[in-house]
Order: C-alpha cells, then sequence, then structure tokens
C-alpha cells in the first residue's frame, strides 16, 4: 500500500486477510498485489500465481476477523446436541447467535462472551443421504455479521465399520489432488 509492504502468505492455496487500516492515506492511495515463485523450492512443480479473487473490503472498527467463526460440536444423538460457538472480534466482546435448522425455525442466543454453548434438543442430523444443514448467523453489535452452515451427525469408527448417526455406512474414497 503506498509503496509499503502491508502483509503476505508464503504458502500456496490458501486464502488470507491483511489490514491495511494503517497505511491508508487521505487521498489516493496505491494498492499493489504481488505473487512471487520463490526460486529454491522443494517441490518438482511449485506453482505461483493468484488461484482466487482479490477482493478490498470495509469493515466497522468493531468487526468479526477473518475466520474468526468457529462451530464446534461437543456432542450429539438423535435426542440432544450441544455445540460451542466461539467468536473472535476486534474491537468488540458478545455478540448474537441466530440459529436456523433445517426447516426454518429460529433459536436466538446471546452472550456478552466470546463463547456460547448452544443446546439443540431433536436435532435434525446430516447424513449422505439427507445433507441437512444448520445456518448460525452471527451479529455483533456494530452490525458487522457473518454466517456459516454446519451439520450435526454422530459418528464412530468399532471393530465392525464405521457408523454414521447410528447406522453402518461403508465408506468409498479416493485420493484425488486437482
Amino acid at each position: 500500500i503506498n509503496g509499503k509492504k502491508a502483509g503476505g502468505c508464503h504458502f500456496g492455496y490458501l486464502s488470507f486477510e491483511v489490514d491495511i487500516t494503517d497505511l491508508i492515506v487521505k487521498g489516493e492511495n496505491l494498492l499493489v498485489v504481488h505473487a512471487k515463485l520463490p526460486t529454491e523450492s522443494a517441490r518438482w512443480y511449485s506453482g505461483a500465481g493468484l488461484y482466487r479473487n482479490v477482493r478490498l473490503i470495509t469493515k466497522p472498527k468493531s468487526h468479526i476477523t477473518y475466520n474468526g467463526v468457529w462451530i464446534r460440536q461437543i456432542y450429539a444423538n438423535d435426542l440432544n446436541a450441544l455445540f460451542d460457538i466461539s467468536v473472535t472480534e476486534k474491537d468488540a466482546r458478545g455478540f448474537t447467535a441466530e440459529i436456523t435448522d433445517p426447516n426454518g425455525n429460529i433459536t436466538t442466543y446471546t452472550t456478552d462472551d466470546n463463547l456460547l454453548s448452544c443446546p439443540i434438543e431433536n436435532p435434525i442430523l446430516w447424513d449422505v443421504n439427507s445433507p441437512n444443514l444448520y445456518t448460525a448467523k452471527i451479529t455483533l453489535e456494530s452490525g458487522d455479521t457473518v454466517t456459516t452452515r454446519f451439520g450435526v451427525r454422530y459418528c464412530e469408527f468399532t471393530k465392525d465399520g464405521f457408523f454414521l448417526n447410528g447406522r453402518y455406512l461403508k465408506m468409498n474414497g479416493v485420493c484425488m489432488h486437482h
């Protein structure tokens, strides 16, 4: 930004965000995006270039940081599920989580902290044949919002194989690199 390095990422195929707030000047600014192929690399073809869109995003001073919403399933069964939602915020504390189930029913939770436990009664389970997803809309007091989707399921490996939601499931797969 304006001739000064703002940040970067040392590895390919990763999305990342750089906060350029402190490098912006009043008036016109110059933003340069540069992709560099290192001459020394352990890979036979290291590749180089921009593989995804580059975006300039404006956010309120109080906002959810990049990749700042994490939803972790604590447990689940046919009757109950429990999730922890953690939010990393800049210049804020506390958030509202609006959870919408696959049928459109909404439950709202609020906390003054950055961690929230959300119980779900009679969860609508995700399955390979019924990929039911919940939606979590996380909102700060500033109005900054992040929406993400997640599934509820339980699984285990036993000596008899893999079980998804209590049902035996034969897994098939492939290792495919673009």
